[in-house]
């Protein structure tokens, strides 16, 4: 069975999401199939009630240090919908925050 791919990216104003690009770009000339979701940090928690995530395997993010609170509760509102779901996080919030990532994050 193939994954369903969803990409978050949670707008804050602050940075621009180049990352996403990036990402979007390597997904497209491997035909990988995904859908993309940009919401605001206020929409984090009522995600699952915005977006069908029983059609998802997996829901990948990217952030900076600044976004730590908004991933946390991303990934927190993902898991308690299904905890089956594989999360991916991206970003220079994995290489600077790593112990911190490692022990608060499911």
């Amino acid at each position: 069975m193939k994954k369903r791919l969803l990409l978050v990216e949670v707008e804050d104003g602050l940075t621009l999401p180049i990352a996403f690009a990036y990402v979007r770009t390597v997904l497209e000339v491997n035909s990988i199939e995904y859908d993309f979701k940009i919401i605001q940090p206020v929409e984090v928690n009522t995600l699952h009630e915005r977006i069908d995530l029983s059609q998802y395997d997996i829901v990948a993010t990217s952030d900076l240090v600044l976004g730590y609170v908004q991933v946390r509760d991303l990934f927190k509102v993902v898991k308690r919908f299904d905890p089956s779901i594989i999360t991916v996080l991206g970003g220079r919030i994995v290489s600077t925050l790593t112990d911190t990532l490692l022990c608060n994050l499911d």
